[in-house]
C-alpha cells in the first residue's frame, strides 16, 4: 500500500513539474511579446511596429475617410491652432494654468497639478480617469511628464473643440505623437470626446490581442494622427 500511494505522489510531482515548464515557457513567450510594444515610458522597444494584423489598419481607414467626408467644420485645426497654439514650454504652460487661460489635464497632471484651475476632473474616481485616460500617469501619452488642455472652442455647428499640449519631464514641448505630445480634439466635451476622439485612437493604435497595448509607430496610428495631429504651432 505504501509503494502504492508512492507511486501515485510521483506521478504528481511529475505532472506538476510539467505544468510548471510549460507554463514558464508560456509566460517567457508573453513577456517577449510584451516587450514589442508599449507598456510604459520606460520601455526600450516601445514604439516597434507591430505586423499589420495586429492593428485594426482597415478599421482606421475607414474612420479617417468617413470622419473627413461627414466633417461640418472643416477648418476646425486651422480655427484651433490660431485660437489656441500650445504654450512654448512647461513653464510657460503652467504660468498659463495658473492664469487660468488653460487648465491642467487630470489624464497626466504633473506639475501642473497642484493648480486651483485644473479642472473639476481633478476629483473623478479612479475608475473613470482609467476608462478616459488609458490609466495612470499619461496613459495615452506615453513619454509625456505633464498635459495641458485649453478651454473649448465653440465651432458654427454648435460642438466644441479642444486643444491638448504635453511636455516632457525636462520641461520641453512634445512635437511627435510617438513619444507622447498631445493631440487636437475634435470634441471638448467628456462623453463627445470619448466618442469622436478616445474611440478611434483605440481603433487605430491599440493591438488588436487583447493586451491593450499601444503600437505608436504602426501604419494605423500614423493614419489616426493625421486627424488630430499635435496643434503645436
Amino acid at each position: 500500500m505504501a509503494k502504492h500511494y508512492l507511486a501515485i505522489l510521483i506521478c504528481c510531482i511529475m505532472v506538476a513539474t510539467s505544468v510548471a515548464s510549460v507554463s514558464s515557457l508560456h509566460k517567457e513567450q508573453k513577456q517577449q511579446q510584451q516587450q514589442d510594444f508599449c507598456t510604459s515610458r520606460d520601455d526600450s522597444d516601445c514604439n516597434k511596429v507591430p505586423p499589420k494584423s495586429d492593428v485594426a489598419t482597415d478599421r482606421c481607414s475607414e474612420w479617417a475617410r468617413a470622419e473627413a467626408a461627414s466633417e461640418t467644420v472643416p477648418d476646425w485645426l486651422h480655427r484651433l491652432r490660431i485660437r489656441y497654439p500650445c504654450p512654448s514650454d512647461a513653464a510657460a504652460a503652467t504660468a498659463a494654468v495658473n492664469d487660468g487661460t488653460w487648465r491642467s489635464d487630470f489624464c497626466c497632471r504633473g506639475a501642473a497639478s497642484s493648480s486651483t484651475n485644473a479642472g473639476s476632473w481633478l476629483a473623478a474616481p479612479s475608475w473613470l480617469k482609467s476608462w478616459l485616460c488609458g490609466g495612470p500617469d499619461c496613459g495615452f501619452h506615453i513619454g509625456a511628464d505633464f498635459c495641458v488642455r485649453s478651454w473649448p472652442l465653440e465651432l458654427p455647428d454648435g460642438t466644441s473643440a479642444r486643444q491638448q499640449c504635453c511636455y516632457d519631464d525636462h520641461g520641453q514641448l512634445l512635437t511627435d505623437p510617438t513619444v507622447g505630445a498631445g493631440t487636437s480634439d475634435r470634441r471638448a466635451d467628456i462623453f463627445g470626446h470619448w466618442s469622436v476622439d478616445v474611440r478611434p485612437f483605440l481603433a487605430c493604435c491599440q493591438l488588436t490581442d487583447g493586451s491593450n497595448k499601444l503600437a505608436m509607430k504602426s501604419p494605423s496610428c500614423a493614419v489616426y494622427y493625421s486627424r488630430r495631429p499635435p496643434n503645436f504651432k
